[in-house]
């Protein structure tokens, strides 16, 4: 790569780190990537990030793969390298080089997208050692031909699958990461309700997405991961789906779902507005709603099975007589989207520091789609709702923005 002109070295970055969490926090992450590599008789670890997913390198590094490729590699007890060539027009303090903590930032030249350059590789090899056992994570995540090419570089090591042993790293969170998650749970919280503010027959989907994202940035959100999906009348039964320009009628419902992202962590939150007041149907599909995540909610605590809490909602819908339109789930939520715990028939027991979300939805064809989507964080007691958006539909008037909450039966 061109000598860049702007100085990166660890005494230029020194001065002007911007990190998301404190060095002891990262201190304590490269640990247990280390137990990792030992538990699995390594004499290395390497994790591969993308723009795809960079959870495995920005976890321990905190430097964000926005373009090109990165690999963090340990070898033995020696301080981590960071191989990347997510560097932009050759020069690091242009890309992102104050957000790591490690000193040994090593960029390369590369390509936006497709295999890793040949150059980037050569630097992931130099690093690591001829021989012995190497771990690697996430062996799904890196393209074929680029991990083939990284091999071929190390023909005298024997590779090691540590895939699932690092995802399992990031399954209980920190206080520092429960700290953002709190922080990015009221942000996206705020612009969800500024968003559903502007309902009304006036306002497109278009327009109502945009307050969300608008609300989200002015929080400090970095990216809006999956966006904003802002849908009304009978377009709310698509649930994930781009907005459109078209604009709610009276007595329809808008649902809008939001994610944004801060730190590399991601949100996800829900909530309903309807234009004009709810029909008779749509107030009882509304109650069976709120019911249904009280019940979830209260079923939260440590030693209990996830699955146990989707249960919780489909009882309470079942009850109700709404089996027929029942879709409720919840997902474990961090730098993905979805990851541990997992909701399933062999689903995770739940643990102090799981962060999930949960989302009943209810979708009768009289009414269109409603879900209510909160992230909750386990605690030694019970739970913490990470998300304190009011839980009740707006209820917009007409032509002019809304103002009034559905106070329920």
């Amino acid at each position: 790569m061109p000598e860049a002109r702007i100085p990166w070295n660890w005494p230029a970055r020194l001065d002007v780190l911007e990190l998301t969490f404190s060095m002891s926090e990262y201190g304590r992450r490269l640990e247990s990537y280390r137990a990792v590599a030992a538990a699995h008789e390594c004499d290395a670890l390497v994790l591969y990030g993308s723009p795809a997913d960079d959870a495995p390198t920005r976890h321990l590094t905190g430097f964000s793969t926005w373009w090109g490729q990165s690999f963090a590699v340990l070898n033995g007890s020696g301080p981590p390298v960071l191989c990347t060539s997510a560097i932009a027009h050759g020069e690091p303090m242009h890309s992102n080089a104050q957000t790591t903590w490690v000193h040994d930032l090593r960029p390369a030249a590369g390509e936006q997208a497709g295999p890793a350059s040949d150059g980037l590789l050569k630097q992931v090899a130099e690093a690591l050692p001829t021989r012995g056992r190497i771990g690697f994570a996430d062996v799904r995540a890196i393209p074929v031909s680029s991990f083939n090419c990284l091999a071929e570089l190390r023909p005298g090591v024997t590779w090691v699958d540590c895939s699932d042993a690092v995802r399992r790293i990031r399954r209980i969170k920190s206080a520092e990461e429960l700290a953002l998650l709190r922080r990015l749970g009221v942000a996206v919280s705020a612009a969800l309700m500024e968003s559903l503010h502007t309902v009304s027959t006036s306002a497109t989907e278009l327009d109502v997405a945009a307050a969300a994202h608008a609300g989200c940035v002015r929080r400090g959100a970095e990216a809006m991961d999956f966006g904003c999906f802002a849908l009304s009348g009978f377009r709310s039964m698509f649930k994930n789906a781009w907005p459109t320009d078209r604009r709610p009628r009276d007595g329809e419902v808008v649902v809008v779902d939001l994610g944004a992202t801060i730190g590399g962590y991601r949100s996800d939150v829900s909530r309903n507005c309807f234009v004009g007041d709810p029909s008779a149907e749509a107030r009882r599909a509304i109650d069976a709603c709120v019911e249904a995540r009280d019940a979830a909610l209260a079923a939260i605590r440590p030693g209990v099975r996830g699955q146990d809490v989707v249960d919780a909602m489909s009882t309470v819908l079942a009850g109700r007589g709404m089996t027929a339109w029942d879709f409720s789930l919840c997902h474990g939520i961090g730098m993905h989207l979805i990851e541990a715990p997992y909701f399933n028939e062999r689903s995770t027991v739940l643990e102090s520091g799981m962060v999930f979300c949960v989302e009943p939805i209810v979708a009768p064809p009289d009414v269109g789609m409603l879900c209510i989507e909160d992230m909750v964080a386990v605690t030694e007691s019970g739970y913490e709702l990470l998300t304190p958006a009011p839980v009740m539909p707006v209820i917009s008037t007409h032509t002019s923005p809304a103002g009034s909450t559905y106070e329920g039966e």
